[in-house]
């Protein structure tokens, strides 16, 4: 492993607060941590005036047991590009050593992705965009379609979806994936949402599922319309 981040505590931070920016991070270590009440920066990068608690850019990091709660906007966002984002060393051109690296389309190593918690964020709990199509290349390069699968997610109280899968949804399977009270703000909110699903043979869903839209622990309101899978 590369970097731990590990068994942290983070309060009230403005822009994301694990930032993962390029694409070229992979084989770290991110596990235990508590990440509460992520702010928007108005003098940082663009995207952090969309924050996210966790902001990751490859989805070769091992994510095991971490908590975002209270975001203005991500729980956990993997902004996953067609390309990494900075040039010279680290790519973004041919000539970079990570130049050729396609972050939206690379495998995920199986169950790097375990028993993460996202509620009461912003927007969504958690967020594919702009879209995430792994593929059989290791560093993203085309081939078949390759089924991934994320782990044991638990995901509540989200003002708009809990899993937001962007524009392009591969082949993506969502093992014991828990949501309940989504959509606090939108009418139409889902706890599994995605506008396009490109991967084939049924490998895009849900197993071993539970989807909750009202319980107890209601908020003072609600939106009356919200959908499993949408």
């Amino acid at each position: 492993l590369r970097l731990k981040v590990e068994d942290n505590v983070i309060f009230n931070t403005m822009g994301h607060s694990i930032y993962l920016e390029t694409g070229v991070e992979m084989k770290n270590s991110i596990r235990r941590n508590l990440v509460v009440a992520t702010r928007a920066c108005t003098s940082c990068m663009n995207s952090d005036l969309t924050p996210a608690s966790f902001y990751i850019a490859n989805v070769n990091n091992y994510l095991e047991g971490n908590v975002a709660a209270g975001s203005l906007h991500h729980g956990f966002w993997f902004a996953l590009s067609s390309s990494v984002t900075h040039n010279g060393i680290y790519g973004g051109t041919p000539s970079g050593i990570y130049g050729h690296m396609r972050p939206h389309m690379m495998p995920m190593t199986w169950g790097s992705i375990f028993g993460n918690t996202a509620h009461s964020n912003g927007n969504n709990g958690v967020s594919f965009e702009p879209r995430y199509e792994p593929r059989s290349n290791t560093w993203g390069h085309g081939g078949s379609h390759r089924r991934t699968y994320v782990h044991n997610f638990t995901i509540f109280k989200s003002q708009v979806h809990g899993v937001d899968m962007g524009f392009h949804a591969g082949s993506i399977t969502f093992d014991g994936l828990k949501v309940a009270d989504t959509g606090l703000e939108v009418r139409e909110s889902a706890a599994l949402w995605s506008r396009h699903v490109s991967a084939g043979n049924m490998t895009f869903g849900v197993q071993n599922a539970n989807f909750f839209a009202f319980t107890d622990n209601l908020p003072n309101s609600r939106s009356d319309k919200r959908s499993g899978i949408n």
